[in-house]
């Protein structure tokens, strides 16, 4: 989506995540991330909804991501912080198969 198809000049106050990122090919991540920043405002904040799991058999959709993945590897120049987490395994090992699976929200912002 061209910037200047948008609203107050193409750049966002927000950005609300439920699914997307943990649909992206892994070594997509980085490029995803560059695409969506440039859409937002300096004092953005963005909220990513994920699953974070372990497993040997199953990686996704949706494809894991955990806290410190997330923190280090692909939003290192953003605030972190985890808003809620729930224990999503019950429900995930009957929609993936996965044994243990955490669903979380991020808030992420501007360093």
């Amino acid at each position: 989506m061209k910037a200047d198809l948008l609203p107050n000049g193409g750049k966002c106050d927000a950005v609300f995540d439920r699914g997307a990122f943990e649909a992206i090919e892994i070594l997509e991540r980085h490029s995803y991330i560059e695409q969506i920043t440039s859409f937002l405002k300096p004092d953005f904040r963005y909220i990513l909804n994920a699953f974070d799991y372990q497993d040997p058999v199953f990686d996704g959709p949706p494809r894991p991501i955990g806290p410190s993945e997330l923190q280090f590897t692909y939003f290192k120049d953003f605030k972190c912080q985890i808003l809620v987490q729930e224990d999503y395994s019950h429900q995930g090992k009957i929609d993936f198969g996965v044994e243990k699976m955490t669903d979380v929200f991020y808030l992420l912002q501007p360093c």
